[in-house]
């Protein structure tokens, strides 16, 4: 699996998991932030860490979550890189070169 798939079905439990609304949905960016964004928590972060896991049938340590989580917020493209480097994808993939409206459009 590549960086840019991974995206794709990562992008696609966010807006399963955190979306309400169409517009909601049309808005989930890289820079979205999971928490004060999609108004979550850290027990669905917990939740969206077990259904990447449950998704790709891999297991995922939380530590590298929480640690984040406490340094900052979680962006959906921090949730990405973090799940990259535990499953071992390279990440010369710059998330930061993908446009709003080309993650917009990765179905």
């Amino acid at each position: 699996m590549n960086k840019k798939s991974l995206i794709k079905i990562i992008k696609k439990i966010i807006k399963e998991q955190f979306s309400t609304s169409q517009d909601e949905i049309d808005n989930i960016f890289l820079d979205t932030d999971i928490i004060l964004d999609l108004g979550s928590d850290e027990l669905d972060i917990i939740e969206l860490i077990m259904e990447v896991e449950d998704t790709f049938e891999i297991s995922l340590d939380e530590k590298p979550f929480d640690d984040k989580m406490k340094q900052e917020n979680m962006t959906v493209e921090i949730f990405i890189n973090l799940v990259c480097e535990q499953i071992g994808i390279e990440t010369d993939f710059k998330l930061k070169e993908i446009s709003r409206f080309e993650f917009m459009n990765f179905e």
